[in-house]
């Protein structure tokens, strides 16, 4: 079964984030942002070179980037069969 949209545009790019900033506009509990930035922090050397993360002098996580898409779709016509 076809969803019914054509994908007429795609691009893809990334935004870096500002870890404290994103997590108060997120409304990210204190306990679940600390977690959260252990789990980041504590990623291997790839993934942490990936996602471009920074630290602050203090240890903390200061960003991180995210890859995006943008996506245009149309919805399908239907086929119609006329039948005189």
């Amino acid at each position: 079964m076809e969803a019914g949209l054509q994908v007429e545009y795609e691009e893809l790019f990334r935004r870096p984030l500002q870890y404290d900033d994103w997590t108060k506009r997120s409304q990210l509990p204190t306990n679940e942002k600390a977690a959260l930035e252990k789990f980041i922090l504590g990623q291997d050397e790839h993934t942490r070179t990936y996602f471009d993360v920074t630290q602050r002098v203090d240890g903390h996580l200061e960003s991180i980037s995210n890859d995006y898409v943008l996506l245009k779709g149309r919805k399908k016509q239907a086929n119609l069969a006329i039948i005189l």
